[in-house]
């Protein structure tokens, strides 16, 4: 693939644990199919990095940051967790968990200023969509970036069938789900537009809601937010479909609570996956046997 190096950044990565290292190794290769690039600085080429990005809780950090305070580099530092030393000014410091949209969003922030841009040149777009074909990347690092929400070695005990709510105007999201989870009994409803979900949620409990970010009444970000705003509902899991894929995108979809974000067009494997993070290992509590009389 050729890069534009114009629009090409080097990035150190300073700590970190290997499971954000694969996600940020994710996003250093997606990024190569936009206008702008980033890359990590292999220590070498080019003599230095263009940004340092520190991991304020990994060991020997406090010693990386009082050596940027007593010979400062010059070039930008983005600080992810823990507290700020008070003599340093990072370009960004972000608290963990950290999603890789927000963290390519706030590359394209702090470079932005320094593009060397000629007059009549284009710049690359803030927050610049990333192409359609590039989803199962996409949505591949999200999955590394989801937390298990159940110890699915553990088989957990239930009074009602656990259940999925599909809020989608094509039904074929709907049989989808009913193939892959009615032969484990859950129950699974489905709505084709907002208002029916809103009453459905209204009604029953959710384990996990899938939701098309465009439908005909209104955002599915909305739905999102209707769950997280109920103390009896915010447990449920959201997540989003959607064919919108820029990381403005992504800001908006956390912003309004949704627990995943997934591009379309998805691999219904990957999407089982995503489910997976939500639902238990379960099975119904039996009704103790009533003895008659002998």
């Amino acid at each position: 693939m050729i890069v534009n190096t114009e629009y090409l950044f080097h990035v150190e990565l300073f700590g970190f644990t290997e499971r954000e290292r694969m996600v940020f190794s994710s996003m250093f290769k997606l990024s190569e199919m936009r206008s702008r690039t980033y890359r990590e600085w292999d220590g070498q080429s080019p003599p230095h990095p263009d940004c340092l990005m520190i991991d304020l809780e990994a060991d020997h950090a406090r010693m990386r940051t009082d050596q940027e305070i007593a010979l400062p580099s010059g070039y930008p530092i983005i600080l992810i967790g823990g507290k700020c030393p008070r003599e340093m000014t990072p370009a960004a410091h972000l608290q963990r968990p950290v999603r890789w949209a927000e963290l390519l969003l706030t590359l394209d922030n702090t470079f932005r200023s320094r593009l060397r841009v000629q007059p009549g040149d284009s710049i690359p777009a803030h927050g610049e969509a990333l192409p359609a074909e590039t989803s199962g990347l996409q949505n591949e690092m999200e999955l590394h970036q989801v937390d298990q929400w159940y110890d699915r070695s553990q088989a957990m005990t239930f009074t009602t069938d656990p259940a999925v709510l599909v809020v989608d105007p094509d039904n074929r999201m709907e049989n989808y789900i009913k193939a892959k989870l009615g032969n484990q009994k859950y129950q699974i409803d489905y709505a084709s537009s907002g208002d029916r979900a809103l009453d459905l949620i209204e009604l029953n409990r959710y384990n996990v809601v899938i939701v098309e970010a465009e439908l005909p009444d209104m955002e599915g970000y909305e739905i999102c937010k209707a769950l997280k705003k109920r103390d009896d509902r915010r447990k449920i899991a959201a997540i989003v479909l959607t064919t919108r894929t820029s990381p403005l995108e992504r800001m908006r979809a956390r912003m309004a609570g949704c627990d995943a974000f997934l591009s379309k067009p998805i691999d219904p494997e990957k999407l089982l996956r995503a489910l997976e993070k939500f639902l238990p290992d379960w099975h119904r509590e039996e009704a103790p046997l009533k003895m008659g009389a002998a």
